[in-house]
């Protein structure tokens, strides 16, 4: 017995089936010469082990000896690695997973080249693969915090000989994979963290400094990752923002220097007055975007239409701005010492206050700012008091 596959539902089936168990196509449908008598049976006999056999033989040995390469190494493993060799392999896992391969290789292992134990192994090994390679990346990390412990230790006495990178900062410098989100707030340590990354990979993994590019969003951050890095570390990796980054690729694929288009507003109005004002659906999700992710102006609700408010901004007289600044510095004054006002006219701390605000009013979820917990919190100096 030999599979192949029907050609009607592409699912594997015996050669000597009267007709496809899945779907009922006939055996005559089967293969050019099906059932043409006992001749064609005898033929195919011969041809056994089947050449799709041979291949599967030959897989599990360049399986073994990829497999030991992948995990006989003191390297972090990225996912696009792990990525690729499962490809490499899931499609011969899914066929020695069907009921009638399995049954073939039991049978027939004399003569194809493999048994059933190793046709097992193959699958057990694929099926766990993944939980494979973060077992063994766990475990490489672990023993680099140990193996490279002075390293770290001293690796930023240049930049501050106060500065010393915790647990969580040297597991990220470690990490070397693909794709690497780090979330931290203000003042936890991330432009160290960037800086001790830079140094690890050039004095650890050989990487050369031109390979590397540090990319911010400000210039601030740029000035202080270029005085870390470049200054105090020696390293010349190049350090620039994302606009900065985004206009040298322009003007590396244009002999003419690209240019900032200053009628950006104007085609913006234009938008809005021709496609969103006279359409009350665009005009409503406008006005749900803005409420999201923007601070409403407090003086918009002076207006009877977002129509009107727009025009009226349009129409401004800005050279008469410097006659105004008194005013001007009293209204910006009255806002900060109010806070930030949601849609319902709420004061909040914070602009992101306002946008979790605003989507719960919008939403129609009711919430209470910052309610005093009822419950004492240890160690805690002052009454806590949730945002929401």
């Amino acid at each position: 017995m030999a599979l192949i596959y029907c050609p009607e539902c592409k699912k594997q089936i015996s050669d000597r089936a009267e007709a496809c168990p899945h779907c009922g196509l006939p055996r005559a449908y089967f293969a050019p010469g099906a059932g043409q008598g006992e001749a064609v049976a005898a033929a195919r006999e011969e041809d056994k082990p089947r050449d799709d056999y041979k291949t599967l033989r030959n897989m599990l040995i360049s399986f073994d000896k990829d497999y030991a390469e992948m995990f006989n190494g003191f390297r972090y493993i990225p996912s696009s690695a792990a990525q690729a060799f499962y490809r490499n392999y899931s499609y011969y896992a899914s066929v020695l997973k069907d009921p009638m391969v399995k049954q073939y290789v039991a049978n027939m292992s004399h003569s194809i080249g493999f048994n059933a134990e190793q046709s097992s192994r193959f699958v057990s090994l694929m099926d766990g693969f993944f939980e494979q390679v973060d077992r063994f990346n766990e475990n490489f990390i672990e023993q680099s915090l140990e193996q490279h412990k002075a390293y770290f230790d001293n690796m930023l006495k240049k930049v501050d000989p106060n500065v010393s990178l915790d647990e969580e900062q040297r597991r990220a410098v470690l990490t070397d994979d693909d794709y690497c989100l780090l979330i931290a707030g203000a003042g936890a340590g991330k432009t160290t963290t960037m800086a001790a990354k830079v140094k690890y990979l050039v004095d650890k993994l050989n990487i050369k400094p031109q390979d590397i590019i540090v990319i911010s969003y400000t210039n601030k951050a740029i000035d202080e990752l270029k005085e870390r890095i470049n200054h105090k570390l020696k390293i010349p990796v190049k350090v620039c923002t994302f606009h900065s980054f985004g206009y040298e690729i322009l003007r590396r694929a244009n002999d003419i220097p690209p240019t900032v288009n200053y009628r950006s507003y104007s085609i913006v109005f234009n938008l809005l007055e021709k496609k969103i004002f006279n359409n009350n659906r665009l005009l409503n999700n406008l006005v749900k975007f803005l409420g999201y992710y923007f601070n409403i102006p407090e003086d918009i609700f002076n207006f009877k239409s977002l129509n009107d408010y727009c025009t009226f901004k349009a129409n401004l007289d800005y050279e008469t701005l410097k006659s105004r600044l008194g005013e001007y510095i009293k209204t910006i004054a009255g806002i900060r010492k109010r806070k930030t006002r949601t849609i319902t006219g709420e004061f909040l701390r914070s602009a992101q206050e306002v946008q979790i605000a605003n989507f719960l009013y919008l939403h129609g979820i009711d919430y209470e700012y910052e309610k005093p917990y009822p419950y004492p919190l240890p160690y805690g100096r002052k009454l806590y008091t949730p945002d929401f």
